[in-house]
């Protein structure tokens, strides 16, 4: 799909960078776009488009590895047979940086198999049967 029209295309500003996150906890991701001069204010772009489609956001908090989990490899795996996969990082552009909580859009999937982790430290942890529509806080268990 191409944007061609909108203020989004057509206003001119000096925007470094873009960072996602799910700003209003729905479930879906928003864009900000920081405005790097005083031309204008910066930017938020609500994701707000009505939808029955599931998403789960993991939030991994280190232990042997670091604290904030950056690095841990996060693989999805659906009851279809289909396997997504992410990774934590903060890391997406210049002079911005999005939420390090991994979201996953589930589409119409209502159930997860489970999820694997794969930690910087080596360590690989499992959760299995995870609700949908939550963000799963997961603190790496020691080996």
């Amino acid at each position: 799909m191409s944007v061609t029209t909108g203020t989004f295309v057509t206003t001119n500003r000096s925007e470094y960078g873009v960072a996602n996150a799910d700003f209003d906890e729905d479930g879906d991701l928003d864009l900000f776009l920081p405005n790097a001069r005083s031309e204008a204010a910066s930017t938020l772009y609500r994701n707000d488009l009505a939808g029955a489609n599931h998403w789960l956001k993991v939030h991994c908090t280190g232990g042997a590895s670091n604290r904030s989990g950056i690095g841990a490899k996060v693989r999805l795996v659906l009851p279809s047979g289909r396997t997504l996969h992410e990774h934590v990082t903060t890391a997406n552009g210049i002079y911005s940086a999005s939420d390090r909580r991994v979201h996953f859009g589930l589409g119409t999937e209502k159930t997860i198999t489970y999820i694997e982790i794969a930690w910087p430290s080596g360590i690989v942890q499992r959760v299995e049967r995870p609700a949908v529509n939550q963000v799963l806080r997961v603190v790496e268990t020691a080996r």
